[in-house]
């Protein structure tokens, strides 16, 4: 029966090129855990613009990244941080200017939007939402028609969503080792999806141990193999995220947000056009620092 299934490896150019100019685009993973950076810094070299940026309630590098390029002009998602590391510069410098539409949200909007869309529903009553203000000005709220006093979360399906994986099969079946926080109900809320995974396991393997599947294959449309394709986020259950690269990057975005463009032209420049073989091999270090800690690199 498998050998009748369809794969969907296909290369990272063909996977980009499903995401096009004005459409609504999810990123997956939080703060710095999980994010599919390597994706994200493809969409930039891509030249795709005009995006409607959205994703788990606490966004982290790759919607700052996306963001700082240029790339985004709506934002539908409540927060951006980089955690205990510091704030999303480039959020603050583009909210700041008035150059980054912004559509006020809350954990409750975001999450009952993307449950209404995966249930196919227009709305989905939420009642914490009466407890805030924020539904007073979130596009995401409507009153309720049956009930004027209850809010209701207008359904969110992003066009695209980006998730990446520990390792998934040829045929979609992604798996996390760690915590997955949103992105199984971003694949479910979205009309496609892409995985990016550190491998691409066998089947056999997937079925053998299948609590690990956080992410079904019948929700996926394109799976991209990119090993360290989360850094400098961590991957859950195959390696941390690199702290340093982290901070040269909020200090590069902090510099640019203070009049100093530079820092972050060249991070754009020398390191988000990198493509992913040289990448690895700029993080893998002189002394292969993160390869000794079993992150698979290029010799």
């Amino acid at each position: 029966m498998s050998s009748s299934r369809r794969s969907k490896v296909v290369a990272l150019e063909e996977a980009v090129a499903m995401v096009e100019t004005g459409m609504t685009l999810a990123i997956g993973g939080y703060w710095y855990h999980n994010q599919p950076a390597a994706f994200a810094r493809a969409l930039v070299r891509s030249g795709v613009g005009g995006l409607r940026l959205t994703g788990a309630p606490v966004g982290g590098y790759a919607h700052d990244l996306l963001i700082g390029a240029g790339v985004v002009n709506r934002l539908l998602t409540p927060h951006i941080s980089f955690d205990e590391l510091g704030l999303s510069p480039n959020l603050r410098r583009a909210a700041e200017s008035g150059e980054l539409s912004i559509g006020e949200s809350e954990e409750a909007c975001l999450i009952g939007g993307f449950r209404a869309a995966a249930q196919d529903l227009a709305a989905l009553p939420v009642r914490s939402l009466s407890l805030t203000e924020v539904i007073e000005h979130s596009p995401l709220v409507r009153p309720s028609s049956g009930d004027l006093a209850l809010r209701e979360a207008i359904a969110l399906a992003p066009d695209v969503a980006v998730i990446h994986v520990a390792y998934a099969d040829q045929y979609g079946n992604g798996c996390h080792l760690g915590s997955p926080l949103a992105d199984r109900l971003l694949a479910r809320a979205s009309r496609r999806v892409i995985l990016t995974a550190e491998r691409i396991a066998a089947n056999d393997e997937i079925r053998a141990d299948p609590r690990h599947t956080s992410v079904l294959g019948l929700w996926v449309d394109a799976v991209v193999e990119m090993p360290l394709g989360a850094h400098p986020c961590s991957c859950h259950g195959v390696y941390g995220e690199d702290r340093t690269s982290l901070e040269s990057y909020i200090e590069a975005g902090e510099a640019r947000r203070r009049g100093d463009p530079g820092p972050y032209q060249r991070y754009l420049s020398q390191v988000a056009a990198l493509s992913p073989a040289d990448y690895r091999q700029l993080a893998a270090g002189e002394a292969g620092r993160l390869a000794s800690r079993g992150v698979p690199h290029d010799d």
